[in-house]
């Protein structure tokens, strides 16, 4: 038992605690991963603020300001908000690359139509008698959350007048950011039989046309106004994420691009058909669109691979110390160090490869040159040809493991833990026969043995 301890103890003890030192500079190098990610991130807010950010775009809302009367009695202007009968949205995102530095950011320009008609609301349901309406004074608001996109003068086609928009949601408060001007309603000046004069209209319906031209960043996305609304978008990428509110109904996405229709009712989304006051909390929440979505996450899946770091110096370890049982070989702690350092250094290859390539290709130098690297050093240390081979057969396997675990998203925990479970039953089949009490401190009493027969050489 002395012996045991004076040999086998104290050195694997050693080694247990040179693989718990390596997780600081794992831990470092995730921090760097992390570091390198906010710079990207900041490059992207910087280019979206020069170019435009996600664009969110609705409307038009038809908006009747009218007469009331507030709680002292005096007489002020409210406004009732109307949305379309049918909004029918056909768009075109036609996507571009820009860069910041190293970093790519989708971006693009978007032709986008929207069309249908409106109804005058019943009034007396909302409480408001029709006489209190400002008919010369309702306008419609168009919902556009960052203007600066906007490449050109806008107008709306409104029956078979045109007029242009103006900067601003209007007096209306309906959104907080948007375009908004006004519309004819025709009407006639009707004296009744009292000798009231009362305003009718001569028309209740009408039909809208905007066309309008739009920069953003990284995605679209339409909010559904009308009480029937059905949209449209197709582009040229061909990697589209559809994310919001609502999935779409059809989708086709080739290698040419994509395209994908929606249809929602009114009874789909929080905000009624007519209604008074802002919309502004609603409108984030009630969505349909679109992501120019980039397929390699650089930084996500090297953070990934990063913590899989302790899985790779335990079993590298378990190789080499195995490796020192059967050849009866004892090696320096350095050794084991230099070693783990190496693995560590693999991660700072693959993210710096990563950001000037493709990720695979990227993994595949690191791995190769890690590796080669690590099993190099085997060959020198042990000078035995199968430790070598069993050293890189471990580290591919490995490598390889965590690579597919990296491109299954819905099965990465189930492979993974099933992959290391299985990983562990080979280690613990090998060791099954191994008597620890006396196999290493028989091949230190050998090494000692040699040492004093090259000291009498000498």
């Amino acid at each position: 038992m002395k012996n045991f301890l004076s040999g086998t103890t104290p050195h694997m003890f050693i080694i247990g605690i040179f693989m718990l030192l390596l997780l600081i500079p794992l831990s470092m190098v995730q921090d760097l991963v992390n570091e390198r990610q906010r710079t990207k991130i900041q490059a992207v807010e910087e280019v979206r603020r020069d170019w435009a950010y996600t664009q969110y775009v609705g409307g038009p809302v038809l908006v009747f300001p009218y007469t009331a009367l507030n709680s002292d009695g005096v007489k002020i202007i409210r406004y009732l908000n109307a949305s379309p009968d049918t909004m029918n949205v056909e768009g075109v995102l036609n996507p571009d690359i820009l860069y910041r530095s190293i970093y790519e950011i989708p971006v693009y320009r978007s032709e986008v139509t929207f069309s249908g008609k409106f109804t005058i609301p019943d009034f007396q349901s909302q409480g408001i008698s029709e006489s209190s309406i400002l008919w010369d004074q309702v306008f419609v608001s168009f919902f556009i959350s960052d203007l600066k996109g906007i490449g050109e003068e806008t107008r709306i086609v409104w029956d078979a007048a045109a007029m242009v928009f103006k900067a601003g949601p209007g007096r209306a408060g309906t959104f907080s950011s948007g375009l908004h001007t006004s519309v004819p309603i025709k009407y006639e000046d009707v004296v009744t039989e009292g000798k009231e004069t009362v305003r009718k209209l001569v028309k209740r319906s009408f039909s809208y046309k905007v066309d309008l031209k739009l920069k953003g960043s990284e995605s679209f996305f339409v909010v559904p106004i009308g009480k029937q609304t059905s949209v449209s978008l197709s582009s040229s990428w061909n990697s589209p994420k559809f994310t919001g509110t609502f999935l779409p109904e059809t989708r086709t996405v080739t290698d040419e691009g994509f395209k994908a229709t929606w249809n929602v009712l009114s009874y789909n989304r929080d905000f009624p058909d007519v209604w008074s006051g802002s919309i502004n909390n609603e409108i984030y929440s009630n969505i349909i669109g679109t992501q120019l979505f980039m397929e390699i996450n650089t930084y996500s899946k090297t953070d990934r691979t990063v913590k899989y770091g302790f899985l790779f110096i335990l079993f590298t370890f378990i190789v080499f110390f195995f490796a020192e049982v059967f050849s009866k070989v004892r090696i320096h702690p350095i050794h084991y160090t230099l070693v783990g350092v190496s693995l560590v250094i693999f991660y700072i290859l693959l993210l710096s490869f990563a950001e000037h390539m493709n990720f695979n290709l990227a993994y595949l130098i690191a791995m190769l040159a890690t590796s080669g690297l690590i099993s190099f050093y085997s060959f020198s240390i042990y000078r035995k040809k199968i430790v070598g081979f069993i050293t890189t057969f471990e580290l591919l396997l490995l490598y390889g493991f965590v690579f597919v675990i990296l491109h299954m998203y819905e099965y990465a925990l189930l492979a993974g833990s099933v992959g290391v479970f299985v990983i562990l039953a080979v280690v613990m089949y090998f060791s099954r026969s191994i008597d620890w009490y006396t196999v290493l401190t028989a091949s230190s009493s050998e090494n000692k043995g040699r040492e004093l027969q090259k000291d009498e050489l000498v």
